[in-house]
């Protein structure tokens, strides 16, 4: 009987020192909610492009207001960031910061063969790594000057 205590004792000594299993891997990034999905965007945002803030504000100087401006999922495009808004003439603009000028080649390229034939009147324009999208500049003549006077703004940052 002592001899089984003392086994006993024994295994459980050693199965305290044992060392926990490591913990699991962080889940696929395709079990985070979209609130995660834009926290993690906005987080690592790249630097050395222009930010979407501040094309929104050359805009605005050029008398492009925007609406409704705000964070929106940049994956679709394989961005780090990207934020959408609309003006009053219904002008639809969207501003994407990749992480450098490849990347943002490759998501115009993407985005021209995903959606211009889903989508018609868009018109993309980069600036170094960041993308400018403007849609339905042809829907009336107030959306085409904003869409003409943005492009002209975000070219100058």
């Amino acid at each position: 009987m002592k001899r089984h205590i003392a086994f006993a004792s024994l295994f459980l000594v050693a199965a305290c020192r044992t060392p926990a299993p490591p913990a699991p891997p962080p889940p696929p990034d395709d079990h985070f909610s979209l609130a995660e999905r834009l926290a993690k965007e906005a987080a690592s945002r790249p630097a050395g492009t222009p930010r979407a803030e501040d094309v929104a504000a050359a805009l605005g100087r050029a008398g492009v207001g925007l609406r409704s401006f705000q964070q929106v999922l940049a994956r679709t495009v394989s961005a780090r960031f990207c934020m959408a808004g609309h003006t009053d003439a219904g002008l639809a603009v969207s501003v994407c910061e990749f992480a450098d000028d490849a990347a943002a080649a490759r998501g115009a390229d993407y985005s021209r063969r995903t959606f211009d034939r889903l989508i018609p009147n868009r018109r993309l324009q980069r600036n170094g790594p960041t993308l400018l999208t403007l849609t339905g500049a042809a829907t009336t003549p107030a959306a085409g000057g904003e869409a003409a006077r943005a492009a002209a703004a975000f070219a100058s940052l």
